[in-house]
């Protein structure tokens, strides 16, 4: 990796090389001497190998749980809330309908 010839005049293209040098879907850039991997969303590391731990910045709003997954998360939400982020709270049934049994709009 990095450099070779006979005085190590020319950059090797590490992505050329090895096409599965990045994981997970990520792209690879050479650069002088060495190679640079951009990672995918919710992978990090050299190589894209780490599976980022996304609950870390708390993303489950409304004391919902959060559960990290391969390269996302998901939220298990609390009673009355719903939504990726548990950020919709559920009507219930007297929030739907007036005194006189109308629907609200």
């Amino acid at each position: 990796m990095g450099w070779q010839g006979k005085v190590c005049e020319l950059d090797v293209d590490e992505c050329s090389q090895n096409a599965s040098l990045c994981m997970q879907g990520s792209t690879c850039s050479n650069i002088k001497g060495s190679y640079i991997c951009h990672c995918s969303r919710g992978f990090e590391g050299l190589n894209c190998e780490i599976d980022e731990n996304e609950c870390l910045s708390a993303p489950c709003l409304n004391n919902g749980a959060c559960n990290n997954t391969i390269g996302s998360f998901n939220c298990a939400c609390a009673q009355n809330y719903t939504g990726t982020y548990c950020e919709k709270e559920l009507s219930t049934s007297t929030d739907l309908f007036s005194g006189s049994n109308n629907m609200e709009t």
